[in-house]
């Protein structure tokens, strides 16, 4: 009996063991986790900024000087953000100089920019009146140049300074119209020049001087013609001859005045004058027409005259006809003779 019970147990054991290994609590497999790869994050690199270096900046301008020939006087500018300044002079027409090119232009003449932001001027001459000086100042940014300052170099010339007074304030206000060579009673061609000056010179030989007032730096005409001519009568200025637009006066090689006119088309008149007894005389001259007086064409273009200076066809048959050929070589002797002394400036 008891020999069968030991096959029993260990049959019991076996199956209780394997009851055991079906107990074991199973873990589910866990879900694989992904890393996803983070993008690096890219920091722009923002460069440095530098502020650019500025041009300087002008605080004075050099201002205009009035003094007589053989004077002394100096200009003072200034200029923040420069490190040098650079003075120039310029002449009447615009055209820059430095300061060696002014001394040798204008003999005699002394400059000095040895001190701070200034230029001294010393035994200054007449030829210097109407010229200008500027500065130029230059800095790790760029330069920049001043206001141009003007130089009025000038001396009495008597009773001629009213004129020559005259002329400068009309040239200041010429800018407010036509109506002002009337009102300062001067010549309308000042508005067909950028300056006006003057010049005395005895055209008759008495010991008397004319001033000859004349443009500087024409726009219309190009040649260089008198604006107006002035002698001296009981010790008052007179004037003994007016250019305009349609008759103009010329200053001829030995003193004799040429005189350009028109009244049409087909009439004008080419005069030689001679000064001489407080006014101008007429000598000779041509003139042009297309009819007679009695209104019939006329055989020739141009007559020579030695007294109908305006061309009075009344008078013609005084006169002799004359072929446009020969009738040129006058016209172009006369005009070869035209000059120009060097004027002083008024304005």
């Amino acid at each position: 009996m008891k020999i069968r019970l030991i096959p029993v147990l260990l049959l019991c054991l076996v199956l209780w063991g394997c009851g055991a290994e079906q107990k074991q609590e199973t873990v589910p497999p866990q879900p694989e986790t992904t890393t996803e790869a983070v993008p690096e994050t890219t920091m722009e690199t923002i460069p440095e900024t530098t502020q650019a270096a500025q041009p300087p900046v002008v605080t004075k301008d050099p201002t205009g000087e009035k003094l007589s020939p053989g004077g002394k006087t100096w200009f003072v500018a200034h200029a923040e953000g420069a490190s040098i300044v650079t003075w120039e002079f310029l002449s009447p027409e615009g055209t820059a100089y430095s300061l060696t090119e002014t001394m040798s232009l204008h003999p005699g003449l002394l400059l000095d920019a040895g001190q701070v932001d200034t230029v001294a001027l010393e035994n200054v001459p007449l030829s210097l009146n109407g010229w200008s000086a500027r500065a130029r100042f230059d800095g790790p940014g760029g330069s920049v140049t001043t206001q141009a300052a003007l130089i009025t170099v000038s001396k009495s010339e008597g009773a001629y300074d009213r004129v020559i007074e005259a002329y400068r304030t009309a040239m200041a206000h010429k800018g407010e119209g036509y109506g002002i060579s009337a009102q300062y009673d001067v010549s309308e061609m000042i508005f067909y020049a950028s300056h006006v000056g003057y010049v005395r010179k005895d055209l008759d030989g008495d010991g008397t001087e004319e001033l000859l007032v004349a443009g500087i730096g024409y726009d219309i005409p190009e040649e260089p013609c008198l604006f107006e001519i002035f002698t001296l009568v009981d010790g008052n200025p007179v004037s003994v001859g007016r250019s305009w637009t349609r008759s103009r006066l010329f200053l001829m090689q030995d003193n004799k005045i040429y005189n350009e006119g028109s009244s049409g088309a087909a009439n004008n008149n080419f005069s030689v004058m001679q000064f001489s007894g407080s006014q101008l005389r007429f000598l000779n001259g041509l003139y042009t027409t297309a009819t007679l007086a009695d209104g019939s064409p006329s055989p020739y273009t141009y007559y020579f005259t030695t007294s109908n200076q305006y061309g009075d066809l009344a008078l013609l048959a005084g006169d002799n006809g004359m072929e446009e050929k020969v009738a040129q070589t006058f016209l172009t002797s006369w005009r070869d003779s035209i000059t120009l002394p060097e004027l002083c400036l008024i304005a």
